[in-house]
């Protein structure tokens, strides 16, 4: 018996892998064939939708306020820190608050999620910055270009599922040296809490303290500081 497809007659054994249709019904051959790409197809826009459809839902915007351990010693460190964060769609900007020994610093960065060129700036050095959501999680990957050496950071933001915590974690490395990890919890406050913020495009007058102290804050990373602040004491 012979099979047509598009008009062309073929033998049985040649319609095994095709479409071929007898009386307008494809082949099995050609039905399970048809089913894998389907089903490959509905995986792969699952997979891609699924981050999406999470980081949708997350909202980091508020007002954070640092939650200071009670051991924090380190004396270079600050003793107080505040974030307000702005999500507007894929448009986030972060503003950072931070009371010292050398007083009171405030800036301000701007992230666009899903580009490789955002564009800021850390005591003075140029920082490029890549970010994006990996499921709920915001994931900033920045280099800020120091003289001949790169400071590399790697930064997450990590609401609870509560609402009332943000996790900042951070892994760091200047240059050669080795790298370091620090984990940072802000709580929510409410917005009537949030102290003064510099606005996009007017930093602060005073940068030095205040970026060290946002690269580092914890006493473990004490090396890294130490290594900045020769270089621009």
């Amino acid at each position: 018996m012979q099979y047509s497809t598009t008009g062309i007659f073929l033998s049985r054994n040649k319609c095994q892998d095709i479409h071929c249709v007898r009386r307008g019904v494809p082949s099995p051959a050609a039905l399970a064939a048809e089913k894998k790409k389907i089903v490959a197809f509905m995986r792969m826009v699952l997979g891609l939708a699924a981050p999406l459809a999470i980081s949708a839902q997350v909202n980091l915007s508020g007002v954070w306020r640092w939650d200071r351990p009670a051991n924090a010693a380190n004396p270079n460190g600050p003793s107080q820190m505040w974030k307000n964060i702005e999500q507007d769609g894929s448009r986030i900007t972060v503003r950072i608050r931070v009371v010292n020994a050398g007083g009171v610093e405030s800036d301000v960065f701007v992230f666009i999620v899903g580009s490789a060129g955002n564009r800021n700036r850390m005591h003075g050095a140029p920082m490029t910055s890549s970010v994006r959501w990996e499921g709920s999680v915001l994931q900033v990957d920045s280099v800020a270009r120091f003289g001949d050496e790169d400071l590399r950071m790697t930064d997450t933001y990590q609401l609870s599922g509560d609402g009332g915590r943000l996790t900042f974690r951070q892994r760091h490395q200047f240059g050669r040296e080795p790298e370091g990890v620090d984990e940072t919890v802000f709580l929510r406050q409410p917005a009537s809490a949030c102290p003064p913020m510099s606005r996009p495009g007017r930093p602060s007058k005073s940068t030095r303290t205040f970026r060290f102290s946002e690269v580092c804050l914890h006493p473990s990373c004490s090396q890294l500081w130490r290594l900045l602040r020769n270089r621009w004491a």
